[in-house]
């Protein structure tokens, strides 16, 4: 077994873009642009591969390392997967352990961060506790200005309405509302509610959802 970088290996972003997309779908388009995003800094695509005498090597797992703003040397390992066929066969202690040791021996990391929805017992056994939740703006952090990263980052402290604020609001809430209208003709009935319906929640949308996602980070 091998770990290598993506963008030092072309050739497997395919098998990646297929491995990454039977478990969250996205088109191809957006998941290559995303997988050509990895450099020799962060963030950084890597790619678990087994070299097998007389054949081409074969991909068999996948895994991100970000950046985490505001905590040195500290990253976040996302999208850590194994293809379908070869799970249940210990590639994921593999694929967790090289990807530790990447982070600790090329990129000098002393922390690392995951969420995950529902495999906090396996993180566990590998070391890693719950926490509370990091930044990572990926490859798009040096799009962010600095007052605004310092402003995600809680250094410039909540944003807040005074009591002038909230009474300018109410007034003009006030005078847009429906129910105000003209003396002795009663308000028009409330509109009915929207039809219940099944929502079946893939693991994109469950992840929007902070009460559904556990952070972890274990010490390198």
């Amino acid at each position: 077994m091998e770990l290598v970088p993506l963008h030092h290996c072309k050739e497997f972003t395919e098998s990646c873009t297929e491995i990454l997309n039977s478990f969250w779908p996205r088109s191809v388009a957006a998941r290559e642009h995303s997988l050509h995003q990895s450099c020799d800094s962060m963030p950084i695509s890597l790619v678990l591969i087994n070299r097998q005498h007389n054949k081409d090597a074969e991909v068999i797992g996948y895994s991100r390392i970000a950046a985490v703003q505001g905590i040195l040397q500290a990253c976040l390992v996302e999208s850590v997967i194994i293809r379908e066929v070869d799970r249940g066969k210990g590639f994921g202690r593999v694929l967790m352990q090289l990807t530790e040791d990447f982070a600790r021996n090329k990129l000098k990391m002393k922390v690392i961060y995951l969420n995950t929805i529902d495999q906090q017992a396996f993180y566990s056994r590998l070391g890693y506790s719950r926490c509370n939740p990091v930044i990572s703006l990926g490859a798009n952090a040096h799009r962010i200005p600095e007052h605004m990263l310092q402003r995600l980052l809680g250094s410039e402290g909540n944003v807040r309405i005074d009591n002038q604020q909230l009474s300018h609001l109410d007034q003009r809430n006030t005078l847009k509302s429906p129910s105000v209208c003209k003396e002795g003709v009663p308000p028009p009935p409330p509109p009915p509610p929207p039809p219940q319906r099944n929502i079946s929640y893939n693991h994109a949308v469950v992840r929007m959802d902070p009460n559904s996602v556990f952070w972890m980070k274990k010490d390198l």
